[in-house]
């Protein structure tokens, strides 16, 4: 009755047993599929990041270059306007002399500027 009792013992912890190592085995699996996904997932994010990281230097990069491009329009628009005044002056200068010698010849009489 012992040896009875024993065997359906060893056959109910047995089972337990065995049941719990194929708890753990699938247990462990899992495990196993999820640490390769989040090992996945932590590459995928590095890469992610990586990739703002250079779109951001991009962008500064680009940034500067427009400032530099924006400092060379402004010199160029400064020398355009004083070119321009320049041109102003001339002009006035030439029209002045122009309107002086009309006065000049309007005050000859006119048989001295038929010549």
């Amino acid at each position: 009755q012992r040896s009875t009792a024993k065997a359906k013992l060893t056959q109910v912890f047995g089972r337990e047993l065995q049941e719990t190592d194929d708890f753990l085995q699938r247990t462990r699996q899992d495990l196993g599929a999820h640490e390769a996904a989040m090992r996945d997932k932590v590459s995928s994010l590095k890469a992610e990041r990586e990739t703002t990281e250079r779109n951001v230097e991009r962008c500064e990069e680009e940034k500067e270059a427009a400032r530099a491009n924006m400092a060379r329009l402004e010199a160029s628009m400064r020398t355009l306007e004083a070119a321009e005044r320049e041109c102003k002056a001339t002009v006035e200068r030439l029209c002045g002399t122009y309107d002086l010698a009309a006065v000049r010849d309007s005050s000859r009489p006119a048989a001295e500027r038929a010549e």
